[in-house]
């Protein structure tokens, strides 16, 4: 087990506005606590310094990584078993996440806070890491040939949710990195309801595509979808 002591009492104090109240500032202000954190990662260390990661399953069976702010926390997963705890920080979090497909995210806490942060949300952050370190500048408009049983699928599971008012659907070109899709969801919730509708939103997905989901109580959100027209607008 690793000896440096690791607090996190910021990073507790953000999770805990954000899932009381999910704003632009209380969003913002856990991204930034989040993005300069050091957390506590459950391992088991092989031989050649190599590792392998542990994984928790939710009732759907998706795989998150176990992370932990601090040794309270840590002490209450009871099976951690002959595991050996290693300090990652979210770079590290994102190596773990683009060479396994299967995690879906990372959960916080998972015995007592249980904060997720979903893969797409991690993804978004790498890609703005990548942006500020690279100064790659991004277009963004409309999306180009999307099929019409990916909106189907969005649109039906936006019926269903009555806590989502409205919906965009943007396309994200980077020059080095290629397209992706982003939407953008006007969402009545705090941050929990927030990341079940992203679980709940890529679980009704039946295509490949592959977008990111943010919320449009962002000054960046607000920004990228004035003068367009949404995809879905609650009547």
């Amino acid at each position: 087990m690793t000896a440096e002591k690791i607090e996190n009492n910021e990073l507790l104090y953000k999770i805990d506005l954000l899932s009381k109240e999910h704003n632009e500032c209380n969003q913002n202000l856990f991204y930034q606590a989040f993005k300069k954190s050091k957390l506590l990662l459950p391992v088991i260390l092989k031989e050649e310094n190599s590792i392998n990661i542990i994984k928790i399953s939710d009732e759907r069976g998706n795989d998150y990584l176990p992370v932990f702010t601090d040794l309270e926390n840590l002490s209450l997963y009871e099976d951690i078993g002959d595991a050996q705890v290693v300090v990652f920080t979210l770079t590290d979090f994102i190596q773990i996440i683009n060479a396994d497909s299967s995690i879906k995210g990372i959960a916080i806490n998972p015995f007592s806070n249980n904060f997720i942060v979903q893969r797409k949300n991690i993804r978004f952050l790498e890609e703005e890491m990548l942006n500020i370190k690279s100064g790659e500048e991004l277009s963004i408009g409309l999306p180009e040939n999307v099929s019409q049983l990916l909106e189907d699928n969005l649109i039906k599971y936006f019926e269903k949710n009555q806590k989502i008012n409205s919906a965009y659907l943007l396309q994200i070109v980077r020059r080095k990195r290629g397209k992706s899709l982003l939407l953008i969801v006007d969402f009545n919730g705090g941050e929990g309801d927030f990341q079940r509708m992203v679980g709940e939103l890529e679980m009704s997905i039946t295509t490949e595509d592959m977008f990111e989901v943010i919320s449009l109580d962002t000054d960046f959100s607000k920004e990228i979808t004035e003068g367009k027209t949404p995809i879905y607008n609650k009547q």
